[in-house]
């Protein structure tokens, strides 16, 4: 969803799509724990996978969202 909401907003500038693609990774930031990792109460190869996953959709994200 998140993904989908930067191309929208690199696309058309639409800054609701900005925010909601914010938003999205914010709320995936702040369930990180520290050290750098999600879903850690999962077995060690969910977690890590997972971990790698989401790691690679907020970049996916950043690399879409144009910071003026």
């Amino acid at each position: 969803m998140a993904w989908g909401a930067a191309i929208i907003a690199n696309l058309t500038g639409e800054i609701k799509a900005t925010e909601l693609s914010k938003s999205i990774a914010d709320n995936l930031l702040s369930i990180q724990t520290e050290t750098g990792a999600w879903l850690t109460e999962k077995p060690a190869y969910s977690y890590v996978d997972q971990t790698a996953e989401i790691a690679i959709w907020l970049r996916e994200i950043a690399t879409e969202i144009i910071v003026v």
